[in-house]
């Protein structure tokens, strides 16, 4: 899963299915995000994406996007 998006760019949602990459159009993309994570929940089966604060003290979530 790629995931990009940030100010004026529209978000564009990739997944990789072993051997090509095709674009996916989700219900709802996630916040653009200048700092977020993305992880693969095996028990849940989704794909989770995190989005962080920055700066200091160390970030935390303020937004979940699953697929």
């Amino acid at each position: 899963m790629l995931y990009s998006g940030f100010g004026s760019t529209p978000p564009q949602t990739w997944e990789w299915d072993g051997s090509g990459w095709a674009q996916r159009t989700p219900a709802q993309s996630p916040n653009n995000s200048t700092d977020a994570r993305l992880a693969y929940d095996v028990a849940r089966d989704r794909t989770v994406l995190v989005a962080l604060t920055s700066g200091y003290p160390p970030a935390f979530p303020v937004s979940t996007w699953l697929w």
